[in-house]
């Protein structure tokens, strides 16, 4: 068959759970040419570590003011 096209690093900073707007604003901070696929692969998904914060809030916040 055909080989696959590799996504566009937008498409892949969407599987992220990176916010579109995250992604418009700081579009620099992404870098160009292939380090935008690069960091992307090495990030930690956005929806996971909201839900470990969540988690872990009412653990950490006691202390918080400590």
């Amino acid at each position: 068959g055909r080989p696959l096209r590799q996504p566009h690093w937008k498409t892949l900073a969407r599987l992220q759970s990176i916010p579109p707007e995250h992604i418009k604003i700081n579009e620099e901070l992404f870098g160009t040419n292939g380090e935008p696929v690069r960091r992307l692969g090495n990030a930690v998904n956005v929806r996971i570590v909201e839900e470990i914060g969540i988690r872990l809030a009412p653990y950490i916040l006691p202390y918080a003011h400590a």
